[in-house]
């Protein structure tokens, strides 16, 4: 239905990605196509002052999270059944996709449209096109990289 195949985004991200989001209590992260919450789950672990935020389309993986998350023992993130072409970015300071080059474009336009001077993007694998990143950060033991802009 979306053209975007499950992506599992390793163990090795989300410790990344905490290095390189400031250390504020204000952290709103956004992963669009949360799945089964993996990364929010494991972030919320390593900073339990951000909150954590996943849209997920598949209803299988969106209610996995949702189940798990009531049994969780930090409380937080939240998980939303949707498409995030209906979501407003600009509540979120750090947005992540690991999606398909496909809807890259879009998410890029919603992503300048949207998001607020100083805030993050973060997009895993797939790079967008004829839009440089600040910094890439090819993670340990693969061959992925984590491609982010400081908007």
């Amino acid at each position: 239905m979306t053209r975007v195949p499950f992506f599992p985004s390793g163990k090795y991200l989300p410790y990344e990605i905490v290095k390189i989001i400031p250390d504020r209590a204000d952290i709103r992260f956004l992963d669009i196509g949360s799945g089964f919450g993996g990364l929010n789950f494991q972030l919320s672990t390593l900073r339990s002052e951000w909150n954590f935020y996943g849209i997920e389309v598949a209803v299988f993986p969106w209610l996995y999270s949702m189940l798990k998350s009531k049994c969780y023992p930090h409380r937080n993130f939240e998980f939303h059944f949707g498409r995030y072409e209906n979501l407003n970015f600009e509540k979120f300071n750090v947005v992540f996709a690991y999606l398909s080059p496909i809807v890259m474009p879009q998410i890029w336009k919603k992503v300048q449209d949207e998001m607020q001077p100083g805030s993050i993007f973060m997009s895993y694998e797939f790079a967008i096109e004829d839009a440089v990143p600040d910094i890439k950060i090819r993670l340990e033991n693969d061959d992925r990289v984590l491609h982010v802009w400081y908007l």
